[in-house]
């Protein structure tokens, strides 16, 4: 009776827990009413550029924020945002800080909170303000989200986006590049080549500018920072947080955990599965990028960022300020890490999902949630597999670009026959 007992305690506790870090969602009628809000946002953006700027840069600027509006309000209605009151509270209680210490802040700033479980974020031209729950994942505490707040605000307050279109369009239609474009319609030889350096040059202009308008939003906004009651120092390791992100490869899966997960009942490990393509004899040498990628970068480097941040505000000690997070904070960071997997499945990231799935039963994590995890990734797989769209689920190897770890995951991915994998499906999501 006393095991008994404990079974149930420990189901009931596990079920609490995935209840406890659920997210708070919202129906359909409530989303087409965020819909409508951002829809009206965004016609009054551009009326205002349709007032502001000459008729063929107001025609094409607002072509182009017509189309990423239908874009922006289809992904609202698809779920891609996330509603949950404990998110939103402290997103907006940050920004009100900022906005009464800082009154050249527009009123009418709109915070959503986007499933992506990246760390980004970023403020439109209209005034609707997106942070990705990644943030609340791979950051630290509440001073670092503001710092990444500050930043964002900073591209709006300096017009950025409609400045950086403004900029294109001109170039565009500038006497300079009439005479480049009639110049390469007279060219006999080498045409191609010639048109190919050509737009290489104006992405590497266009790349240049944006990391020119980074330094920007990242002195004004430590500035809009320093203003409030959050720790100016923070924005700094928000920096170092990102460069490991940027760096940042998923950790190594033991071999052992394939026989431990896929050896059941109706169907044994197959030692095949994770037989290996041999990547050893291929020169990656041989191949040289047409672009130069450090050129392209939209971003400039980030300890180039934070060297300049340092030297311009002469900073010092930055180490030895750092904030201890707030209990509200690692609340959020409970339910980021939670729904970490659920987030990647939203978006169709398959491969990376399953992953890390048996990465966290590999580490004893609450099995019985990542299990029911699997089960559900590898029903889309199954259907992916059916449907011959599996492309669009998993990746393939890139052997120049992926750890070990990973390539040994997508040649068992891979390696799996539609049987096969309709069999690992039935047991997880049946146990």
């Amino acid at each position: 009776m006393r095991h008994i007992t404990l079974l149930l305690c420990f189901a009931m506790a596990q079920l609490y827990a995935q209840e406890n870090y659920a997210l708070d969602t919202i129906d359909q009628q409530e989303l087409q009413k965020y819909v409508a809000q951002y829809h009206q946002s965004n016609e009054a953006l551009m009326r205002t550029i349709k007032n502001t700027y000459p008729k063929k840069i107001a025609k094409q600027l607002n072509e182009n924020f017509k189309n990423f509006g239908a874009e922006f309000e289809a992904s609202i209605l698809a779920g891609d945002f996330i509603f949950d009151k404990r998110f939103l509270d402290m997103a907006n209680a940050i920004l009100d800080e900022f906005k009464l210490k800082n009154p050249n802040i527009p009123k009418n700033i709109t915070v959503l909170i986007s499933k992506d479980p990246s760390l980004n974020a970023y403020c439109l031209p209209d005034g609707t303000f997106v942070l990705n729950v990644g943030l609340f994942y791979w950051l630290e505490n509440k001073d670092q989200i503001a710092g990444v707040m500050a930043h964002e605000l900073s591209h709006k307050l300096l017009e950025h986006s409609v400045k950086g279109q403004v900029k294109q369009i001109r170039d565009a239609y500038s006497d300079k590049r009439k005479k480049q474009v009639k110049a390469l319609k007279k060219t006999r030889f080498n045409r191609s080549k010639r048109a190919f350096n050509l737009y290489k040059s104006l992405l590497y202009t266009t790349s240049e500018n944006r990391r020119k308008r980074e330094i920007e939003a990242d002195s004004l906004g430590f500035l809009m920072l320093r203003h409030t009651k959050y720790n100016t120092f923070e924005l700094i390791k928000t920096f170092k947080l990102a460069k490991v992100y940027d760096t940042i490869r998923p950790k190594d899966l033991k071999k052992e955990i394939y026989p431990k997960v896929f050896d059941l009942p109706n169907q044994k490990f197959n030692p095949k599965w994770l037989k290996c393509e041999d990547f050893s004899t291929y020169d990656y040498d041989l191949y040289k990028e047409d672009f130069d990628k450090d050129s392209l970068a939209s971003h400039p480097e980030l300890m180039i960022r934070i060297n300049k941040i340092k030297k311009t505000f002469k900073l010092q000690n930055v180490e030895s300020n750092e904030t201890q997070p707030s209990e509200d904070f690692l609340e959020l960071q409970k339910l980021a890490d939670y729904n970490f997997i659920p987030n990647l499945m939203h978006f169709e990231n398959i491969g990376a999902s399953i992953y890390l799935c048996l990465k966290q039963i590999q580490e004893g994590n609450d099995e019985q949630y990542y299990k029911k995890l699997l089960g559900e990734n590898f029903k889309i797989i199954l259907e992916g597999r059916k449907k011959y769209q599996l492309n669009r689920y998993l990746e393939r190897v890139k052997p120049n670009k992926q750890s070990q770890s990973y390539i040994q995951f997508l040649n068992f991915m891979w390696n799996l026959s539609l049987p096969e994998i309709e069999n690992i499906t039935n047991y997880y999501t049946k146990k």
